[in-house]
């Protein structure tokens, strides 16, 4: 185990694992992803099979909700660069 410590950064090991997690960040991000997730469920829970419309009930549905992408999560959006572990 080793600890290299100055100015501008810690780092652990090596930093082999790279930078530690911005806790508060990535809870935002997966709370973001959780939330579309639930409004898909509820999307699809209150959906209702209308005989015969080839979908187009559950593409009315849903079409709000597909139009609301979300971003691409990358590694900066929640590494803390100057820890590394």
């Amino acid at each position: 185990m080793s600890a290299n410590i100055n100015a501008d950064n810690i780092i652990f090991n090596g930093g082999k694992l790279n930078g530690l997690v911005k806790i508060d960040d990535l809870t935002k991000r997966l709370n973001t992803i959780e939330n579309e997730i639930n409004k898909l469920k509820g999307i699809m829970a209150g959906w209702v099979p209308v005989a015969q419309d080839g979908g187009a009930a559950l593409k009315t549905a849903a079409a709000d909700w597909s139009a609301d992408t979300l971003l691409l999560t990358k590694r900066s959006d929640y590494e803390n660069e100057k820890i590394k572990q």
